[in-house]
């Protein structure tokens, strides 16, 4: 299938809806603002992600203290469902029901966790390359499964919203084991394109990523 194709029936959504807990000064800090190659991480992220779905949304439950680029500024802003406190599912299902909202062609929402903003430019291509593996399609890499690097069918709204609101603490790895679930396994290179940021130590990690593998000299 094309680019065109892919570009025309998947929407994405970036999950900064997080409370950083992990990420300096007892998770007051906004991971989201950590700079990163010269600019805020979110930036970063949402840039890079725009570049791969028809349309994008940013998951995000708090004012931003910083200014997006105009073109990222102007992308929709979804805050989690105020009966709703899931962590990452809840910016999930901030995403489907928005992409269920944009109607056709939109058939599937690829999700771009901010703290991982290393993913490969044709990630969401080789994400729906192997859509008929399952129902979600997963990234894996050097081990590990990356639940929230995923491709999603817009039609799982409905039930991801019921089985919130029964069990308000679910965890996007149970959600996952509900369903017909694959991971892709994306090859090693020399750095980790899943590469998390969960706490400020990791931050001088990353930039080392950055500069060695995305600055345009």
């Amino acid at each position: 299938m094309s680019d065109k194709d892919n570009r025309d029936s998947i929407a994405g959504v970036v999950l900064a809806g997080g409370k950083s807990r992990r990420f300096g000064d007892g998770g007051k800090a906004n991971k989201a603002a950590a700079m990163l190659g010269g600019e805020p991480l979110l930036t970063l992220t949402m840039g890079r992600a725009r570049k791969q779905v028809r349309d994008l949304a940013l998951n995000i439950n708090q004012a931003l203290d910083f200014p997006l680029p105009d073109e990222l500024a102007r992308l929709p802003q979804l805050p989690d469902r105020p009966q709703i406190h899931a962590g990452p599912l809840a910016g999930v299902l901030a995403g489907l029901e928005w992409a269920a909202s944009l109607g056709e062609p939109v058939t599937r929402l690829a999700c771009f966790a901010v703290d991982t903003p290393f993913f490969p430019d044709d990630f969401v291509d080789r994400l729906w390359q192997e859509k008929d593996q399952g129902e979600i399609i997963c990234a894996e890499s050097e081990g590990h499964h990356h639940y929230l690097a995923s491709l999603w069918p817009v039609s799982l709204a409905g039930d991801l919203r019921q089985k919130l609101e029964e069990e308000p603490g679910l965890s996007v790895r149970s959600y996952l084991a509900t369903r017909r679930t694959a991971f892709i396994l994306f090859p090693e290179q020399d750095f980790d394109p899943f590469f998390n940021i969960n706490r400020t130590d990791d931050m001088a990690e990353a930039e080392k990523i950055y500069q060695r593998h995305f600055v345009r000299i």
